[in-house]
């Protein structure tokens, strides 16, 4: 108690005339810097960040208190939030060698991963975060699951609420200064997609099934089209060509191909078959696998599941071929009814093994 009063005596005797020219001063000094500022927030909007899953890319809106810009009067703009992409644990910088499986786009210019700037009023700041198919899978963001089917893909945005005294001069250039740079709040969102990387597909005469699209907080469907269709032979060469669909008797081979569709081909490609079953429905009540009709599970986990089935995804990567020969258990009736083919393709980012992405000649 004594050392308190001692310190409020000292500071209530300190009226000189000295002391009341520091007052003046202080005073001044407000007209030209502007009053303290405590409006330094930043967080994502509700809703965000959400997948664009037509263009592999996550749509960012954040909001802010307080205003962007100049806090000095007549000085550059001094209060910005700049946004950068950080490693899963938000620890690093985002990088892999010199390159980052990401691109920015809707930030102000210049912008890359390694940041990006808003100094200037707006509604709100939106940007987006896109996928690099060819990058993505080899990148230290990308896990795939135990059992290959899915994926998650991990990174952090960190937006900083910065202070630079210099107004951000030459920013995203090599002569860019943060010495009177410096971060009042930030805020740090960790992203994890995951990815279903299994497409279902359909064989009768040729078709194709697309999965549902499957968009529920951060899951992603990565909207790859797998295409199956009959093929004949065993070298390369033949396995791009569609051929017409075979009229099968007893003791012939069933063999039909799986490719990516055209419209993805330049960013996903066909790694392997999960699962095939050939189906015969003979009571037409497109039922399967009740009493009287016959099946094969063809592919089950990646696995043949029979010496009578072959599958090679390795003579022309990108695109899988299944043959089997058939059993005598198909062809009991005098006049026997229709195989399908029903399966699940495995997707993967970026283009085939050896960068090379097959052409398919379809009819």
């Amino acid at each position: 108690m004594i050392f308190t009063s001692s310190l409020i005596g000292a500071f209530l005797l300190a009226s000189s005339a000295d002391a009341l020219r520091g007052r003046r001063l202080n005073a001044n000094a407000i007209h030209i810097r502007t009053l303290a500022d405590f409006e330094w927030k930043v967080s994502p909007e509700d809703g965000f960040p959400a997948i664009d899953e037509a263009n592999d890319e996550m749509d960012f809106q954040f909001t802010y208190t307080g205003s962007l810009g100049e806090i000095d009067v007549g000085l550059a703009p001094q209060k910005g939030i700049e946004f950068k992409l950080m490693n899963p644990d938000c620890t690093a910088d985002a990088t892999i060698g010199t390159q980052t499986p990401f691109t920015v786009a809707g930030a102000p210019a210049p912008s890359s991963v390694e940041g990006w700037l808003y100094n200037t009023d707006g509604a709100s700041i939106d940007f987006q975060i896109a996928l690099v198919p060819d990058d993505i899978e080899a990148s230290e963001y990308y896990t795939v699951a135990g059992d290959q089917l899915s994926a998650d893909i991990t990174f952090c945005i960190r937006g900083d609420y910065l202070y630079d005294g210099l107004g951000f001069a030459d920013y995203g250039s090599e002569s860019h200064s943060t010495a009177q740079q410096q971060s009042v709040n930030f805020h740090e969102t960790v992203v994890t997609i995951s990815v279903d990387l299994t497409k279902n597909f359909q064989i009768t005469t040729i078709s194709t099934e697309r999965t549902a699209a499957d968009q529920e907080n951060e899951n992603m469907d990565i909207d790859c089209d797998a295409s199956a269709f009959f093929c004949n032979g065993d070298a390369a060469a033949d396995l791009d060509d569609e051929v017409a669909a075979p009229v099968l008797k007893q003791g012939d081979a069933l063999q039909f191909c799986v490719a990516i569709a055209e419209e993805d081909k330049d960013r996903l490609w066909i790694k392997d078959i999960v699962e095939a079953d050939l189906e015969q429905d003979n009571n037409d009540n497109d039922t399967y696998r009740e009493s009287g009709d016959e099946y094969d599970d063809l592919v089950s986990n990646f696995n043949t599941q029979s010496i009578l089935t072959d599958k090679d995804c390795a003579t022309l990567p990108g695109v899988c071929k299944i043959k089997t020969q058939l059993s005598s258990k198909y062809f009991t009736d005098v006049t026997p009814k229709a195989l399908d083919v029903f399966g699940v393709a495995l997707c993967a980012f970026g283009k085939p093994t050896g960068g090379v992405v097959p052409t398919i000649t379809y009819l």
